[in-house]
């Protein structure tokens, strides 16, 4: 997971002109199975690049703009 996110960070960069973050938020199934992790638990993973590496308010600013998950699940 980890891979892939830096791998949509890296492509997406490269198309909008380098300052990007890219949450990869996920649910895995043989984490589960070997009971790692508890049924319905996910694993976020997020590259940062350009200039939000370096400005911590711009990071943070959009991180706290992510919806949580539990605000979907009462829809």
């Amino acid at each position: 997971q980890e891979r892939l996110t830096k791998q949509i960070a890296e492509t997406i960069s490269s198309l909008v002109g380098g300052n990007v973050i890219v949450v990869v938020e996920a649910s895995h199934t043989c984490m589960i199975s070997r009971g790692i992790e508890k049924f319905g638990s996910n694993t976020a993973t997020i590259a940062v690049l350009g200039h939000f590496s370096t400005d911590l308010a711009a990071r943070t600013k959009f991180l706290e703009s992510i919806p949580s998950v539990a605000s979907f699940e009462g829809q």
